[in-house]
């Protein structure tokens, strides 16, 4: 046995823990789907339910019920562009300018998504104070939620793009 034959084994049991990571992801990222949408529902029940018991509070319930559900649909894209790039994984395709896309995508959905978040709680403490802690939790943790998230999926893009243009100058030079 040859030392390449010993890479190419090295390299089957790497790729047959890429299937079982690949398979979990999917799983997983199926799986969140449904529970994403019932926390949309749930969010808009709570809002109007609050609105019954605060009369005073009524007139934000439609923006902030809206709020929560475009927050959840953030996170709904977000999780269609991870189950892209596992897919990617799983075919070998992941070095590709689609690939990129897929990134850019989940790059924009971590800053929205919070941000929304961090918008409402910010409002909900100035325009409507109540007693209750949530409303600076949710700002405060929506801006470091969003800042924490956008900054590692900014690093997991500037590894990429050095990936893929090592590739590129490494296929000239072959």
């Amino acid at each position: 046995m040859c030392i390449r034959d010993r890479y190419i084994s090295i390299d089957n049991r790497y790729m047959n823990f890429s299937r079982t990571y690949v398979i979990l992801s999917e799983v997983a990222l199926i799986a969140a789907l449904p529970g994403v949408l019932l926390l949309q529902l749930f969010c808009v029940l709570a809002a109007w339910e609050t609105g019954e018991e605060f009369p005073e509070v009524r007139h934000l319930v439609v923006p902030y019920a809206l709020a929560a559900v475009a927050a959840l649909i953030c996170v709904q894209i977000l999780i269609v562009a991870l189950m892209m790039l596992v897919r990617a994984v799983s075919k070998g395709d992941f070095f590709t300018a689609k690939t990129m896309k897929w990134i850019n995508l989940a790059r924009l959905m971590v800053a929205i998504g919070p941000g929304i978040v961090a918008i409402t709680g910010g409002h909900m403490s100035i325009f409507a104070p109540a007693t209750r802690p949530e409303p600076p939790l949710l700002f405060l943790g929506g801006i470091v939620l969003g800042v924490g998230l956008f900054s590692l999926v900014s690093l997991a893009k500037s590894i990429f793009q050095a990936a893929l243009d090592d590739a590129a100058e490494l296929a000239e030079v072959i």
